[in-house]
């Protein structure tokens, strides 16, 4: 704070100094001895030297306490000073003339700088974070709504990035993260957004693209094209090359029509849709995906509760040899689905693999079985 400054100065209303007192002799620009008499141009660089003859003016013209932030090289190196300047109540030897109080905060500005780091960049790839790139967006969306332009939002994730994890080990997880990041951030402009979500997940902010919707889309995939060109290039990863590709989803914004939190929801809906689609492509949002979202999660939350209810049954299906005689039976699950009747597993194993259920299935369907042949032995002859 100013109680205890680094350095004090008395200043008459030219700005020539008339006393100085340091506790830091190494924080002054010139020796104090060489201060006094002087004015601030003759001393300080002419932006400087502007600054605080400025301040110095408006303090003694209101009689308020006036403050000013600058910069300068030193004896103690480039160094970041806050000044506090108010003016006298009594004159020195007939003129006008303040006290000007300055603090050394370099140190709290790099602490400042630290934290700021921490709190809107990812680590580990220097990228902006989840809680940076969500302000970016809200602020995207107001001024594309100013001026008429469409942007765009992109959810990226590798592909089988797990993988590399369990086979090399985190450190080389990391490295591609890293360069993945690097890649992405040099395939589009300085005025575009990368930023790392979280795990292998990017989310890319394009900002004014066109005021046609059908010529942004196609800006949008265009660096869609070249950011999955560019992910699918091998990662040199202990000696040997591995490739590691991407999935990505596209949604287009215009306005105030959507907030930050639903287009990102959207653009990994589509990202999903991507990586259903085959991997290493990409998926432009579409309404009906929610539609098919929602449907699926009916679904599953449905599939969920069946279990273990008796609602699942064994359907036996004739298996013959050449000659037409019954050698055996395959036993194919059909549920039972409440309101829908007889479900085949066309329609809900797809469901079941992505929800993680085919262990339960799988169990069902063993007990289903065996409890038939066990019917079967039962029978006579």
């Amino acid at each position: 704070t100013a109680a205890v400054p680094d350095l004090l100065f008395v200043v008459d209303e030219d700005g020539r100094f008339v006393e100085v007192v340091t506790r830091r002799d190494e924080l002054l620009a010139v020796p104090s001895d060489a201060l006094i008499g002087r004015h601030a141009q003759e001393i300080l660089p002419a932006a400087e030297a502007a600054l605080l003859h400025r301040v110095l003016g408006e303090a003694l013209a209101s009689g308020d306490r006036r403050s000013a932030r600058y910069a300068l090289d030193t004896p103690a190196g480039r160094r970041d000073f806050q000044a506090w300047v108010q003016a006298m109540d009594t004159p020195l030897d007939g003129r006008r003339a303040a006290v000007m109080l300055v603090q050394d905060i370099t140190q709290n500005l790099a602490s400042e700088t630290e934290a700021r780091t921490l709190a809107y960049f990812d680590p580990l790839t220097e990228l902006p974070n989840r809680r940076l790139l969500t302000e970016r967006l809200e602020h995207a969306i107001d001024d594309n709504a100013r001026c008429g332009k469409h942007g765009a939002l992109m959810f990226i994730d590798l592909d089988d990035f797990k993988n590399i994890n369990d086979l090399l080990g985190h450190h080389n997880g990391d490295h591609l993260l890293h360069e993945a990041g690097q890649r992405l951030h040099a395939a589009v402009r300085d005025s575009d957004t990368v930023a790392r979500f979280g795990g292998d997940e990017f989310v890319i902010l394009l900002e004014h693209l066109a005021e046609s919707e059908d010529d942004a889309l196609a800006a949008a995939r265009h660096v869609a094209d070249k950011l999955i060109e560019q992910l699918s290039a091998p990662y040199r990863l202990q000696g040997l090359d591995r490739v590691c590709t991407a999935s990505l989803g596209l949604v287009l914004f215009n306005g105030h029509g959507h907030t930050a939190d639903e287009l990102m929801q959207r653009a990994d809906l589509s990202m999903y849709e991507a990586k259903r689609q085959g991997k290493n492509t990409t998926s432009v949002f579409d309404p009906q995906m929610r539609t098919a979202l929602a449907t699926r999660l009916q679904l599953e939350a449905e599939l969920r509760s069946a279990l273990g209810t008796g609602a699942f049954a064994i359907h036996l299906q004739p298996q013959v040899d050449a000659g037409g005689r019954l050698i055996g039976a395959e036993a194919l699950l059909r549920w039972e689905r409440a309101g829908h009747g007889m479900t085949p597993p066309g329609v809900f194993i797809p469901v079941a693999e992505q929800a993680g259920l085919m262990p339960d299935l799988g169990r069902e369907a063993m007990a289903l079985a065996c409890h038939e042949l066990a019917r079967w032995s039962r029978l006579p002859g």
